[in-house]
């Protein structure tokens, strides 16, 4: 295995880790609107990564500008419905039905990108995702009861919708985003998500600043700040870098660890522990994760 695959298998590892943070964050947050949620992380995160950029002088290339604006509007598209989903159902079910990416990568990236889906991976697929549907199913179920069942399905599909977005951005994004440098387009993406939702927001009548009722303090602008710098600059950025080594959908079928590591976050914040039938699914995520990921050591070295 070469030193590229090894710094991109490390990339993705500590991806997954700040990614599984946002679904906590969102829930510390609840009755929030989820457009201002995913205006102000993708617009602070976009502000953030412009002035970290080293190439400043790549922000006036209208090329730049023309490659990230599709992509911005499937990610603004993700955020959008993946926080009303987080409204609507568990945080078991609403991540492990976002986890279904690399489902979406899988039948996508053949049509999209000319890359071949093995039957190695199409196994590692099919375990993991029957591992998020019984986690889903059977340790998410006793929670999505209070949501209430027209609702509760409504945040299942809200979820679905926001893996579709989410495994489109990533495809579209890797298959035009060689043509300008990485920093730069991420930090275009970025804006360009933010502004979509931003207007999004405005035609909805959602306030972006300080109101009264219900208050904003403090503590949600906290959150707001760690979800643009932890989920969004850290776990987002580095997926797209760990990107460029790694198949699209051998690299999203590693974020089928992002509901174990968000449940875990969940019982540190709010102690809320699994229950016994998580821990199966678990089992069959982690198979799933080791089947593609062997398969990804094996073809890029």
């Amino acid at each position: 295995m070469s030193m590229n695959s090894a710094q991109a298998r490390v990339m993705l590892f500590a991806a997954i880790v700040c990614a599984s943070t946002a679904a906590p964050l969102v829930k510390a947050v609840p009755g929030e609107s989820p457009l201002f949620l995913g205006a102000w992380r993708l617009g602070l995160a976009g502000v953030v990564l412009s002035l970290l950029s080293g190439r400043r002088g790549v922000f006036f290339s209208l090329d730049l500008w023309r490659v990230s604006a599709l992509p911005g509007l499937f990610l603004a598209l993700h955020f959008a419905a993946w926080f009303a989903s987080l409204e609507m159902t568990s945080v078991a079910a609403s991540t492990t039905l976002v986890a279904t990416t690399p489902l979406f990568a899988a039948l996508l990236a053949p049509f999209l990108l000319g890359e071949r889906t093995s039957g190695r991976q199409w196994l590692g697929v099919f375990v993991g995702m029957l591992g998020s549907a019984w986690i889903a199913g059977i340790h998410g179920a006793a929670a999505r009861s209070a949501f209430g069942g027209s609702r509760q399905w409504m945040g299942d599909a809200l979820a679905l919708l926001a893996a579709l977005a989410a495994s489109l951005y990533l495809i579209i994004g890797r298959r035009l985003r060689s043509r300008v440098p990485l920093s730069g387009y991420f930090a275009a993406v970025c804006l360009w998500g933010g502004l979509f939702l931003t207007t999004a927001a405005l035609l909805a009548g959602v306030t972006l600043g300080p109101v009264s009722e219900p208050p904003r303090g403090v503590g949600l602008w906290m959150v707001v700040v760690a979800l643009a710098l932890v989920p969004q600059v850290g776990g987002h950025g580095l997926l797209n870098a760990a990107m460029r080594r790694l198949p699209a959908q051998q690299a999203q079928l590693a974020l089928l660890g992002e509901p174990l590591l968000s449940s875990l976050w969940v019982v540190l914040f709010f102690d809320q522990w699994p229950s016994p039938g998580f821990y199966p699914g678990g089992a069959m995520v982690l198979l799933g994760l080791a089947l593609g990921v062997h398969k990804a050591r094996h073809s890029t070295s």
